[in-house]
This record gives structure tokens, C-alpha cells and sequence, in this order.
């Protein structure tokens, strides 16, 4: 179409404009329709596709315009329309060689002066044989993807992109054909012949990677082979060519060969478009001057340049315009409007694209040179292209090279000059086309078909030299044409940044597989259902970056970008990073601005997300609509290193859903997010929870969960510790370095208690840790999820989980550092010890008298054994109290329990639970008179069974607490209860049991049931459906299909109308209302008769067509 678009106005313009006639007329001829390539095994074209824009090359070095979507270079953004026509590396010099003329240009513009192949030579000795034979097995277009063998690698869109097809319209054997030209060139990829790539395992030569563990991903390790391509590149394209063969050279500029192998490598990196580095595609140009057969040893080429040429065309090629930077060796080009409408077909404005010279060749004194000169012209003015296939283009070329006008062709040299200072200058158009200052394009030509040449030299070359030449292709998508610019220099700051850092960038983490379950108005997205990828993606460091947190977003269309979409949630970790603020595009103002672009909230992770609203129409979930959602994860800069940013976001994982009730033959899955009800045995009081994450992934049974002291060291489990079971290591260890510090486990400790699931009485889980609530990380980051069920086990430390006072509590405690009554009690191993073990505490009330005369006959609640702290904790009798002990039993009732104190001293004893009050005395009364409590587990016998033998303070205590009277309140003050309730940690005795049951899939009863549910939506159909993505598309849905059905469709008159086969595992079918010759259906009543193997349903549906007129008859 750009083709046709541009041969015709070119056309027109011969009435118009007589200068440049020829030249406009020859590049017509050049023009092509666009084309795809269909040779993907060898491939003579390939194409750099990794990000947001796309880079076509041949293997004789020439940028042909052979984009299958634009008729072009390449598109910007992908599948839209093209910024650049055509480009290409173009050197020259005075070749010192002994051959005539002396003066030669050779490289690739609108052709190639180039043959696929090496020069046969020898280094060492300089004797060059020749070149080599041409064979598209040894010199096609070399392609590798580092993740081709991934999940997170799209086959379908490289191959759609590949073929020029819709990804809809992509075949099995043409993804497969993609997979198996991207595993042939990394196998065999010509390392030997100077193709870089990374070095992994210490072996001198490639040697490829090979998967071990056959996650798709493939890692730079001493342990496997090394990794084809530009090291760090996510995709990496690779020619060699050479200019030896007879007439070749010629083909380009006029020149005869100079004996130049010349290597072109191409990379990016799988960035997502709202990254700069998802819009750079970087380039490296390496020249080798071999000579000819016959170049003397001695040879040399002076006043030597390099030179990357572009016709750029912004979309329509007619309206364009160029500018340089020289502070960012920056050359580009943009739109002379904020419109433009090759762009506008795509509702998009005109972008600007650039080229960076990153790094140029290095001059006699040694400085590595950068863009040394910049000039533009355009077709059809007074600077029109140098001559192509004649020795005057080189002459031509070597001007421009310069930073002179091509014409009058060298020795003459014509300079440009600045309209704004009248001075000769070798810089052109370095003015500010957003603030209107300086030199800029528009001052001296009209919007037109613009070249650009940046230059970098002079420079000599060596017979045996090596030259290379970086170079950055960055386009940029603003809001008009201007703020495209902004954005343009914003992005080559990054490009800067990659080659300064020597291109060693951190990739972003990846996604891990995401899972979609379908429900009835709602949507799971379960993205942690692979506990090994994501422990790859969150452990992810790079660079000072590390990994924070994922994002989820509904999309527009499956095609849209993030921007496009509306977050839905950030989960995060939980590390004090929350909001984080990064240089980004600001589309109101058309500025790069300091803005938020992630939005953590610093509450954990988490791995699934239950959806029942559209976000984007602002309404619930509709059955049978299919929405699109992507995924990505993020990586924040944390370490203080010089960088133009500071999060990385991975390329989404976009992902279609359609909500729908269950599928005919199967039933209602247990509800997201649902709480399992557990049948727990034993005595623990931790808070197990069950949740079903993924109910596509839950299946039936009997499930139990089952506890087990666990050795670390060596996976041996036991149910009773003997003293000699303790840790012998802690490093490493999940309690250890997962739990708060109170609580981590220490060397000599007993073996941790672990936990694992069973269904059926078969374990389904290995033996997983407690998670500590209080711990470091926050829970639902570290929860396990088994089966589509997320099991949350929490640690428990045995201590009085709560406590409770009714009525006027008249004592409190002394706070002695406890976990209840003010700090004043704890259970009896936190106090002196107890005998009791942990799992044996149980609730308790304490029922305090408010007189000495409601007790017994001798005025007391309860009598207990008495010891004497001034007596070192003798044994001194039975005494007596005014409250009685009770355990709470699990059905509510209450059994009695027996209680003993202790006493200040002899002076102050008097057999008394009475804080010393009663004694009269202040002595005995400071701190409660340290009468401590102590409440044991044995049935009440007035505590005959302690003594100084069965020392009550350190017996089968439940609870101990430190007593004193409450301000301003009495002794005796008031009746009241005081309640205490433990935390009991999970044992061995602990079990926990839940069934699930009701699960059916492919039912045929059930099939034949749901064919009585069989529908049709909207019915009846006005005009139009919410459903239908614009005017044009109209279709009404059957719902409730099985996976074989024959639709049949007619007239109320009986006349067939339409048939539909429907096959798949879909419960959806539409109608696109249209016969059998696609032509759209009249309004009416139609009969729809519904056949499938479970049973038949007739229907009636309802269509009034919009009024539809006719534009031509």
C-alpha cells in the first residue's frame, strides 16, 4: 500500500518538479510491494522482532524494504506503520594499494556493493585465496532467541510476524518451522567465523547450551555449553559478506573491490514498548581489511570513513524531516506535522527515529571517534543522492563523507552552511525542533522524502585491521511529532547507557506460566501454581536491580500495550519500597518528567488474582465475553550505581479469559478463594487455614494433614524427639532464616515440626515448614500452594494467647516481661518450668471471691500447697485462697484444677493468698508481697500431692502470674472471673482432615441434561451486541455446546440458511449473521435446530439488522 501510495504521488510530482527527475524515477523502480518471506529454514531475509520495533536484513548486508505489514524497512510499533524505507553501512577512503582509481565507496544503500560469504585468508600470513562460495546453508540470515525454547516465548506472533500472517491465521508447521530454524542456528551458530557470543564454560570455541534441566531457559553456567549470540542480547541477527567477487563492488557506487570482509551484527532485548530499551535496536558494523589476492602486504586505506546512511520515511514518505544532536551523536528523523497519515490508520501519531553512533572507529592519536560529521538532502531538491552503479557516487559519497555537499563531486568540495550564521559548518539542522531554536529542517526546504548521513572518521586502515562501529537504531512514539522528538533523546540516553556499560544490561525478571480458570462471572489468574519458576523469578537480581513484585492489567485487545490497559493490582514485596518514582513519558505535557510508575503497597506478594469486574467498561463480568489480561513482573534499582532508570518491567504475558458457567458434563467448581472446613484432632490452637487458590487445579478426595519433627540434615522424620534428635546446622534452614528472630532456630535446638498433605492417604507434598507470622517476610508471600490450595500453617509459640477479666478485676500484675496480665503472666514453663508438656495447656477461669464468708465452711474458695521464698521455696503447708481454679473443657464444661503460692518470707507468712494485706504490714505488701500463683493441670485435691519433693512451683504448672492489687482499689474488692487462654503449638498428635467431593468433568449424563440449557445471546439481536468489537463485526453467540455440534439455521419459512459444524472444547459458537454465501441475513425470525450426540435443541431467534446504506452501486 505505502508502495502504491508512494509511486503515484511520486507520479504526480513529475509535473511538478523537473531537478531530480531521474533520481526519483530510480527509486520508484527500487520500490516493492510488501512481500513475506516464506524460506524460514536458511533464510535469505530475517528479521530482528524481540521488541517494539522491527529491523529487516538480507544476507549481503542490504536493509531491504521488505516489511510483510508496511512495504518497508521495518515497523514502528510492530504490525503498524514503518519509519524507515531503507538503510545501511557505507565506507570509503584512498586505498593505498597500487591499484587506480584510489578514491573507492562500497557498502549498502538502495543496493549492495556486497556477496554473502567470507574471504578465504589467512591472518597470520595475509594471503587471501578468495571468496567463498555463496551458499545460503553456510550465509543465510543467522537468527537466535535466547528464550526461543521458553514458555514465555511466543511462537505464534514471531511466526505470524515471520509469514506476515495474523497470529489467528499461523500454522502448526509454521511455528514449528520458526522453532526449528531457531535451534539449527544455535547449534551450529559460526562462532569460528567471528559470529559473537557468550563464554560460559571455559572451553575455548562455542560450544552450545544444551537445557540440562530443560526449563527452556538457558543459563550462562561452567556446568553447560555457551550461549549464541551477542552476549546478554535476548535476539541476535548475524551476516558476514565481502566485496571480492568480480564486479560485485561495482554494483554499489562505481568502485572496484578494496578486499573488505565486512560483519554486521544486529541484537535487542525482550523489553516491553514502555521501556526505552523495548524501542533500541543496536548494530554493530565490523570491517576486516583483508585486500584482494593480489593487495601488496603494505596496503593501506587514508583518510578513511564510515558512514550510516538512511532514507528514513515516517510513515508517508512526502512529509518528513531531519535534525542531529551533536552533544548525543544523535542523527534523526520526524514528521513535519503532528499528523501523518500512513500513522493515522492506526489512530497513532508519527513517532521519531534516530541513529546513535555509539561508538566509531579509532583515529592515528588513538581517541575512539563519534558522529564527526551530519548532513541530510532530500529527492527532488538541488542535494539530491549520489549516483547509483557509477563511479561518480563514490566521489559523490566521499564528499558527504566529509560533511560537504555531494555535488560538485570530489576534489571539489561544496560546504553546507548554516542559514541562521552564514558559517560553513560539517554539523547540519543541530538546532531544537521543539523549542523553534537554531538550524532546524523547514528554514531552506519544504516537508519532503528525506536522506541522512551520519560520518564518523578520518581514520587509516592497515592491511589485516579490524574496525568496528556501533551504531543505535531508537525510534520513539510521543503524542505529535514534536514530543516523539523529546521522547527520541530520552531513549538514547539508554542506548548510551548499554553501550557504556559494554551492552552488559540487566534483563527484566520473567513471568512465571500463567494459569486461566473460567467461571461463572469470574476469573482466576494463578500465576504460582510452579513453585520452581517462581522461585527463578523472585530470587532475580541483576545488575543492582532486584526483584520487587508483579502486576496485573486488563488489555483493551490482545494486541494493546500496558499503557492502554488499566492496572488491576501491584502485589509487592513487603520491604519498606512502595511507590517508586522513575523518569518516564508524560503525555499530557509531551516531556520525559520524574513521575510514580509502579505502585507497590508494601503488603507481600501474591501469586493469584480473583476477578469479577470489568475494569475497563466499568461493570461485572459478563459470561461468554472474552477479556484479556496481562502479567508482569518488576525489578527496582536498589544499589547506588549510575543509571537513566531505575525499575525494570518484563514483556507482559497477556492471556485471553472468557467467564462461563461449567462446560456441558461437568460441575460447579469449589468457589476462589473459598475456606476449606477442617475436622481438626488434637490439641493445637493454631490458626490452619485452607483456601482454594485454583479450583481448576483441586481435585477429589479425603485430604489429611499430618505433623512430624523433621531433621533438616537428613529428611528423617519422628513423631517423639529423643534428646540427641537437635540441629547441627541452621544455615539455610527455613525457620531459621524465615522466622523473627524471638523464634529462629539455633544450633542444639530441637528438630522444627513440619507438615505435609495427603489425599487419599498418598502424600501430595514434600514435608513444608510452619510459617511464623511475625517473620520477615509476610505469610502470604511464603504459602505454600499444593494442588490449587494455598495451605497456610502458622507457627505457634506456646504462651497465653489471651486473657480476659469480667466485672471489677481488683489485681493486676507485676510486670516481670510476661504475655499476659500486664506482663505479669505467662504459662509455667515461661515462669520456673513446668513438667507439663505445652500441648497439654488449656483454657482456665479463676473465680475470685469478693468476701472471705461465700466460700466453704471456712470462708475460702480453695485451699493449695504454700511455699516461703525467705525459705529458698520451702514447703511450708497448705494455705488458702479466696478464688478456685477451673479448666475450661472443650464441650464447656469445667473441672477444677489445683492452685499453690508462694509467700514473702516467714515474718509475713500467714497461710493466706492475701498480697500480705491482711498482715497489716507495708513490707509485706510492696509488689503483692511477691505472692506468685500457680495454676497446675491436676484434678483438685487441696494440693496434697506437692511437697518439697513434688516441688509445685516447677510441677505440672498451666499458668504462673505475679500478683499486686490494683490502684486505688481493696483487697477483696469485688467478685470477678479472670480468664486465660493458651496458644498450644502444633505436635505430632495434631491432624488435621477435610474432603472434597463433587468434582465432575465430561459427564455424559450430565451432557445429556445440559442440552436443555442450550442458548443463544442477545437474542433477539438489535443492531448490534456489546460483544461485537466495532460497527462492522456482528455475530450472535450459542452457549451450553458440547464438543461436537452441527447448527443448522432457517427461515420461518423452512429455508436453509446457514449450517455451522461446531468442534472443540469450547461451550461457545457464533453466528457472524451471514448465509452460506456471506451475505449478511434479512431481519427475522429464524428456527435454529441444535444437533449433538447427547441430544437435539430447537430454537427461535429474533434479528432486526441495522439499516445498512449503500457508498457504491
Amino acid at each position: 500500500m505505502y508502495a502504491k501510495i508512494k509511486r503515484l504521488l511520486v507520479g504526480l510530482g513529475l509535473l511538478l518538479l523537473v531537478p531530480g527527475i531521474a533520481w526519483t524515477q530510480d527509486k520508484t523502480a527500487l520500490m516493492k510491494q510488501p512481500r513475506a518471506v516464506a524460506q524460514p529454514q536458511h533464510p535469505r531475509f530475517s528479521v530482528l522482532d524481540v521488541n517494539n520495533s522491527t529491523v529487516w536484513i538480507r544476507n549481503d548486508g542490504k536493509f531491504d524494504w521488505i516489511d510483510p505489514f508496511s512495504g518497508v524497512n521495518g515497523t514502528m510499533p510492530k504490525r503498524t506503520a514503518g519509519p524507515v524505507f531503507a538503510q545501511g553501512f557505507v565506507w570509503g577512503g584512498k586505498v593505498m594499494d597500487g591499484k587506480m582509481p584510489v578514491v573507492r565507496v562500497n557498502g549498502s544503500t538502495y543496493e549492495t556493493g556486497l556477496d554473502p560469504g567470507r574471504v578465504l585468508w589467512d591472518p597470520v600470513t595475509g594471503t587471501v585465496q578468495g571468496p567463498d562460495e555463496i551458499s545460503l546453508e553456510k550465509y543465510h540470515v543467522w537468527r537466535v532467541h535466547r528464550r526461543w525454547k521458553s514458555s514465555s516465548f511466543d511462537v505464534t506472533a514471531a511466526a505470524a510476524y515471520f509469514f506476515g500472517k495474523d497470529p489467528s491465521e499461523v500454522t502448526e508447521e509454521e511455528r514449528q518451522a520458526i522453532l526449528d530454524q531457531y535451534e539449527y542456528d544455535w547449534n551450529n551458530w559460526p562462532a569460528e567465523w567471528g559470529a559473537p557470543y557468550q563464554e560460559c564454560n571455559g572451553i575455548p570455541g562455542y560450544q552450545p547450551a544444551t537445557d540440562p534441566d530443560e526449563d527452556g531457559e538457558f543459563e550462562c553456567s561452567p556446568e553447560d555449553g555457551d550461549i549464541p549470540g551477542y552476549p546478554g542480547a535476548d535476539q541476535t541477527l548475524w551476516i558476514v559478506t565481502n566485496d571480492l567477487r568480480q564486479g560485485t563492488s561495482e554494483r554499489s557506487y562505481g568502485s572496484p573491490a578494496i578486499g573488505i570482509e565486512y560483519q554486521l551484527t544486529i541484537w535487542g532485548y525482550d523489553f516491553p514498548a514502555t521501556n526505552p530499551l523495548g524501542n533500541i535496536a543496536f548494530m554493530r558494523a565490523r570491517l576486516i581489511y583483508t585486500g584482494t589476492p593480489d593487495t601488496p602486504p603494505d596496503a593501506r586505506i587514508d583518510s578513511m570513513f564510515v558512514v550510516w546512511w538512511v532514507d528514513p520515511d515516517v510513515g508517508t514518505y512526502s512529509d518528513d524531516f531531519a535534525g542531529s544532536d551533536t552533544t548525543l551523536s544523535l542523527g534523526y528523523a520526524y514528521n513535519a506535522n503532528p499528523r501523518d497519515d500512513s500513522y493515522e490508520a492506526f489512530n497513532l501519531p508519527p513517532p521519531a527515529v534516530g541513529w546513535d553512533f555509539l561508538q566509531g572507529p579509532v583515529n592515528a592519536e588513538g581517541d575512539t571517534l563519534g558522529m564527526t560529521a551530519f548532513v541530510y538532502f532530500a529527492a527532488g531538491s538541488d542535494i539530491n543522492d549520489p549516483d547509483l552503479g557509477e563511479y561518480s557516487g563514490t566521489l559523490q559519497w566521499y564528499n558527504l563523507m566529509r560533511g560537504y555537499r555531494p555535488r560538485p563531486e570530489y576534489p571539489a568540495g561544496d560546504p553546507f552552511i548554516d542559514p541562521n550564521t552564514g558559517q560553513p559548518t560539517k554539523f547540519a539542522l543541530t538546532g531544537d525542533p521543539v523549542t523553534g531554536r537554531g538550524w532546524i529542517d523547514g528554514q531552506e526546504l519544504p516537508p519532503g522524502d528525506r536522506r541522512i548521513v551520519l560520518s564518523s572518521g578520518p581514520f587509516t586502515m592497515h592491511k589485516g585491521d579490524t574496525v568496528d562501529v556501533v551504531v543505535g537504531q531508537i525510534a520513539a512514539l510521543g503524542t505529535n511529532n514534536l514530543s516523539s522528538i523529546s521522547l527520541l533523546k530520552y531513549y538514547d540516553l539508554f542506548a548510551q547507557f548499554a553501550y557504556d556499560n559494554n551492552f552488559v544490561l540487566p534483563s527484566p525478571p520473567d513471568v512465571p506460566p500463567v494459569q486461566v480458570v473460567e467461571l461463572d462471572k469470574q476469573i482466576v489468574l494463578d500465576w504460582g501454581f510452579d513453585g520452581d519458576q517462581v522461585a527463578q523469578v523472585e530470587s532475580y537480581r541483576d545488575s543492582g536491580f532486584e526483584f520487587e513484585g508483579y502486576n496485573v492489567y486488563q488489555l483493551p485487545s490482545p494486541t494493546a500495550s500496558i499503557a492502554d490497559g488499566v492496572r488491576l493490582a501491584t502485589f509487592d514485596k513487603k520491604n519498606l519500597i512502595t511507590i517508586v518514582f522513575d523518569n518516564a513519558f508524560d503525555p499530557a505535557t509531551g516531556f520525559v518528567l520524574e513521575k510514580p510508575v509502579q505502585f507497590g503497597s508494601d503488603e507481600g506478594l501474591k501469586r493469584y488474582l480473583t476477578i469479577t469486574r470489568d475494569a475497563i467498561r466499568q461493570r461485572p463480568l459478563a459470561n461468554g465475553v472474552t477479556y484479556y489480561f496481562a502479567i508482569t513482573s518488576y525489578a527496582v534499582l536498589t544499589e547506588d550505581i549510575e543509571a537513566p532508570f531505575r525499575v525494570l518491567e518484563s514483556t507482559p504475558v497477556v492471556v485471553a479469559a472468557t467467564p462461563q458457567p461449567p462446560r456441558p458434563g461437568s460441575t460447579e467448581l469449589p468457589a476462589p478463594e473459598s475456606d476449606v472446613t477442617l475436622q481438626h484432632t488434637g490439641t493445637s490452637t493454631s490458626a490452619v487455614q485452607i483456601k482454594v487458590v485454583n479450583p481448576a487445579r483441586v481435585q477429589n478426595g479425603t485430604y489429611t494433614l499430618e505433623f512430624a519433627y523433621y531433621d533438616p540434615a537428613t529428611g528423617t522424620t519422628k513423631t517423639t524427639l529423643a534428646p540427641e534428635d537437635t540441629l547441627t546446622a541452621v544455615e539455610g534452614l527455613f525457620e531459621h532464616e524465615h522466622y523473627s528472630a524471638a523464634n529462629q532456630f539455633k544450633l542444639g535446638d530441637p528438630w522444627p515440626l513440619r507438615w505435609r498433605l495427603l489425599r487419599d492417604g498418598q502424600p501430595i507434598s514434600d514435608w513444608m515448614p510452619q510459617i511464623d507470622p511475625d517473620g520477615p517476610v509476610p505469610p502470604q508471600e511464603i504459602v505454600p500452594v499444593i494442588e490449587g490450595l494455598q495451605v497456610y500453617v502458622p507457627f505457634v509459640v506456646p504462651q497465653i494467647a489471651d486473657w480476659r477479666c469480667d466485672s471489677t478485676c481488683w489485681i493486676t500484675g507485676v510486670n516481670w516481661g510476661g504475655e499476659a496480665l500486664s506482663g505479669g503472666a505467662a504459662i509455667g514453663s515461661h515462669f520456673f518450668g513446668s513438667t507439663l508438656p505445652d500441648d497439654q495447656l488449656a483454657p482456665v477461669v479463676l473465680e475470685f471471691q469478693g468476701d472471705t464468708t461465700s466460700g466453704p465452711a471456712d470462708g475460702w474458695a480453695s485451699k493449695g500447697a504454700v511455699y516461703i521464698r525467705g525459705q529458698g521455696y520451702a514447703y511450708a503447708g497448705t494455705g488458702y485462697l479466696p478464688f478456685a481454679a477451673y479448666e475450661i473443657q472443650p464441650d464447656g464444661s469445667r473441672r477444677q484444677v489445683n492452685v499453690s503460692f508462694v509467700e514473702l518470707n516467714l515474718s509475713c507468712s500467714n497461710m493466706r493468698w492475701d498480697l500480705g494485706v491482711l498482715t497489716g504490714r507495708e513490707e509485706c505488701q510492696e509488689s503483692g508481697g511477691r505472692e506468685y500463683v500457680f495454676i497446675h493441670k491436676s484434678d483438685y485435691n487441696e494440693g496434697a500431692d506437692y511437697n518439697n519433693d513434688n516441688w509445685a512451683p516447677r510441677a505440672d504448672v498451666m499458668y504462673a502470674f505475679w500478683p499486686q492489687l490494683v490502684e486505688d482499689l481493696q483487697y477483696l474488692e469485688a467478685p470477678f472471673r479472670l480468664y486465660f487462654y493458651p496458644a498450644i503449638a502444633l505436635t505430632p498428635n495434631d491432624r488435621y482432615e477435610f474432603t472434597i467431593e463433587g468434582i465432575v468433568q465430561d459427564d455424559p449424563e450430565l451432557k445429556r441434561q445440559a442440552v436443555e440449557d442450550i442458548n443463544v445471546f442477545p437474542n433477539p439481536y438489535f443492531g448490534f451486541s456489546r460483544l461485537e468489537a466495532n460497527r462492522f463485526q456482528k455475530f450472535v453467540t450459542f452457549t451450553h455446546l458440547p464438543e461436537k455440534a452441527t447448527i443448522r439455521i432457517f427461515t420461518l419459512a423452512g429455508v436453509p440458511v446457514k449450517v455451522i459444524e461446531h468442534e472443540g472444547p469450547s461451550q461457545f459458537e457464533r453466528w457472524d449473521l451471514t448465509n452460506e454465501s456471506g451475505i449478511p441475513v434479512a431481519s427475522g425470525i429464524y428456527i435454529v435446530h441444535i444437533e449433538t450426540p447427547y441430544g437435539e435443541k430447537v430454537l427461535k431467534l429474533a434479528i432486526v439488522q441495522e439499516e445498512q446504506i449503500l457508498q457504491r452501486y
